[in-house]
């Protein structure tokens, strides 16, 4: 079963656990013990894209991108086309819910938050698709989020041949809080969350990774 499924099936898991959390996945469960993300996450601090946004948020021509009704998405449009309903989604969580980010050890532990976050969808996919799924990882790139140092990381998936889902996400910490912005093209979820298109995720992704640095975050 597909993570997503398995999530959902737990009741009422936010979609940050959906993209980043490892939740009642069968595979943490079959590991059995605390994976990048498996704490306390029974609510994330309140923090709006309202809060963090540049005065100007970057995006292709004519696309406008503008923030959902309670703060934590963001929708876009083009020319009257909805091309991403709760498009990007952010959440902040106290650090202490995730037990193996160790601030100590800066950026290095967050690509192993991310090598753990590529070994749990592999198996959970792998264990819901077999051999038609093929689960192909980003590589783990540091970036600028706002003032602070983090990084982006993310996967495709093709099932029986073709894209089946593709997953950005980007992580950063400070002192207090760790910050999670994800996107998704899930043939799932179309209409519900993300990119209903492949090609439209693909194109908003290196503005992303503009707006991604351009936060007022950690300024």
């Amino acid at each position: 079963m597909k993570t997503r499924a398995i999530l959902g099936a737990a009741g009422g898991v936010a979609l940050g656990l959906l993209l980043f959390g490892f939740v009642g996945t069968a595979s943490a469960a079959n590991h059995g013990g605390v994976s990048s993300g498996e704490a306390n996450f029974s609510a994330p601090d309140q923090l709006t894209w309202h809060d963090i946004l540049p005065g100007v948020i970057p995006a292709p021509r004519g696309w406008t991108v503008t923030v959902n009704t309670y703060g934590n998405y963001l929708d876009i449009h083009s020319d009257g086309r909805e091309i991403a309903t709760n498009g990007v989604e952010l959440f902040r969580y106290p650090l202490e819910s995730f037990t193996d980010i160790d601030p100590s050890r800066g950026n290095y532990t967050l690509r192993q938050f991310a090598r753990n976050y590529y070994r749990i969808f592999r198996e959970d996919r792998a264990a819901g698709y077999g051999d038609a799924y093929i689960f192909t990882a980003d590589p783990i790139v540091q970036v600028q989020f706002g003032g602070l140092k983090g990084i982006r990381f993310g996967f495709t998936g093709r099932l029986n041949g073709e894209v089946f889902d593709r997953y950005v996400n980007y992580v950063a910490f400070d002192s207090e809080y760790v910050y999670l912005i994800a996107t998704t093209h899930d043939k799932g979820s179309e209409g519900i969350f993300g990119f209903d298109r492949l090609a439209d995720l693909r194109t908003f992704e290196p503005y992303l990774l503009r707006l991604v640095g351009s936060l007022t975050l950690g300024r």
